[in-house]
């Protein structure tokens, strides 16, 4: 599966954060969908707002509520397209530590195959901030290009 989360946040604005997240869980059939939700909204701290309809919460807490929406369903990659965008300062530093903890912790938590997250920015200093590789990629073959060092060249192998 591919999770994709976008420049701008895209939740339903007169859904509850909890009703985003069990939508896409809906809609991608997950077992187990309220101890997913659930545990989702407690790793991004948006347990005390999730009764609450989306388009009272901040930017940051939208973005958060998308990202949290993105992992519905464990994808083994992640585009991020601007994860920061009309982000303040203070949004946007918690944000980096949430994309740096998903780049540490969530191959090990949920996937039995290594997770890739692949981001889009426009600033690349912001590059080191979440992980320590980075490439320029300019086309959808640069993309298909990419490899971690460990992985095979050919794909039958």
């Amino acid at each position: 599966a591919i999770g994709v989360t976008g420049q701008f946040a895209a939740v339903d604005e007169l859904l509850t954060g909890r009703e985003n997240l069990q939508l896409m869980a809906d809609l991608k059939r997950v077992k187990g969908a309220d101890q997913l939700v659930a545990g989702l909204l407690e790793r991004f701290e948006l347990t005390d707002s999730a009764q609450k309809v989306a388009k009272t919460y901040s930017g940051g807490m939208r973005r958060k509520l998308d990202l949290a929406m993105t992992l519905v369903g464990a994808p083994r990659i992640i585009f991020l397209d601007e994860p920061t965008t009309g982000l303040d300062p203070r949004s946007r530093r918690a944000m980096w530590d949430i994309d740096r903890g998903l780049v540490a912790e969530i191959p090990a938590e949920a996937h039995a195959a290594p997770m890739r997250t692949l981001m889009g920015l426009a600033n690349s200093r912001d590059v080191p901030a979440v992980g320590d590789e980075a490439a320029d990629v300019d086309s959808w073959d640069d993309l298909a290009r990419l490899r971690r060092p460990d992985e095979s060249t050919d794909e039958r192998t």
